[in-house]
């Protein structure tokens, strides 16, 4: 289905370019569509790792956990 050309798509995508981000959210997007979670979060941490403030991967890897996000800033 289209679902799997999109993950096959971005995995090309991800294998040339192993830096870009974008493709790295949409591959993980794919992922969680397909129920393929463990791979998800595979890609979120590689996201975060390229790009520690991404809120996409930030927001989604809790998601994807069971837990609630952390906030970035502590209330005093």
């Amino acid at each position: 289905g289209l679902s799997d050309q999109a993950m096959a798509l971005w995995q090309e995508v991800t294998r040339i370019r192993p830096a870009n981000v974008e493709a790295r959210i949409r591959l993980a997007g794919v992922y969680e569509k397909l129920g393929r979670r463990k791979e998800a979060e595979l890609e979120y941490d590689q996201v975060l790792r390229l790009e520690p403030g991404n809120e996409p991967a930030r927001l989604a890897l809790p998601r994807l956990r069971g837990r609630a996000p952390t906030s970035r800033k502590s209330s005093s």
